[in-house]
């Protein structure tokens, strides 16, 4: 291929649904099947798939399930792989956010360290996350599908970019006392950190039209939802 050009190589095939991946420091692909609720590790050196752990009860159906992982960024020496997932609990659908223990190349000791409502309508569930260089644990929650939740800044998840420590506790610096590190989001499927300005971009899904990529500070408003 001459300079410049763009290439296509197929890592892998016949897989159910990823949704999701990240890497280790050695090259590792971690990554999630989203209505099957498998995480699993993959060499792509030498291809070699294995079933890292299986979380039960994942609610997979429209955009929930599996659909946000993410590694401590002091992996491996604090061994935790976090995953965001919809999944039944009290007959309810929720978002929650996972962790899991890496023991000897198997995951084990599942912690739920964020649990907050899904709806009755299986859209708008968001679920990226990532690690910021500030050492946080962002995610994307999406408006379960009422825009009303992106406005709502009383106790509510939905419709927000969250920011929370390893461990789910809230952060003293964030804006609102909460988990809240911006609101007014839709339906979010994508974020990442510049690399040299560590500033935080998101991709906004816009009804149909109406597509955003927006810059995330601390604080502000995304203006979706009823004002």
């Amino acid at each position: 291929a001459s300079a410049g050009t763009v290439r296509a190589v197929k890592v892998a095939g016949g897989l159910d649904g990823p949704a999701a991946f990240t890497f280790t420091l050695k090259g590792t692909i971690v990554y999630l099947e989203r209505a099957t609720g498998e995480v699993r590790f993959r060499n792509p050196k030498t291809d070699f798939d294995r079933l890292f752990f299986h979380i039960r009860g994942v609610s997979g159906a429209g955009e929930r399930g599996a659909l946000g992982a993410a590694l401590h960024p002091r992996w491996p020496a604090k061994p935790f792989v976090y995953v965001y997932v919809t999944r039944r609990a009290g007959g309810k659908p929720r978002n929650q956010i996972v962790r899991i223990r890496d023991r000897g190349g198997e995951g084990a000791g599942l912690t739920t360290i964020l649990a907050t409502p899904a709806s009755s309508s299986p859209y708008h569930n968001g679920g990226r996350i990532a690690f910021g260089p500030d050492g946080m644990l962002y995610a994307i929650v999406g408006d379960a599908h009422d825009s009303g939740n992106a406005q709502d800044t009383t106790n509510e998840d939905r419709g927000k970019i969250i920011r929370i420590e390893p461990n789910g506790d809230v952060p003293p610096d964030n804006p609102f006392g909460d988990r809240v590190w911006v609101f007014g989001i839709r339906n979010s499927f994508g974020f990442a950190f510049d690399p040299q300005t560590d500033d935080l971009w998101e991709t906004e899904n816009g009804p149909s039209c109406n597509d955003e990529l927006n810059l995330i500070e601390r604080g502000e408003n995304y203006g979706w939802g009823p004002n």
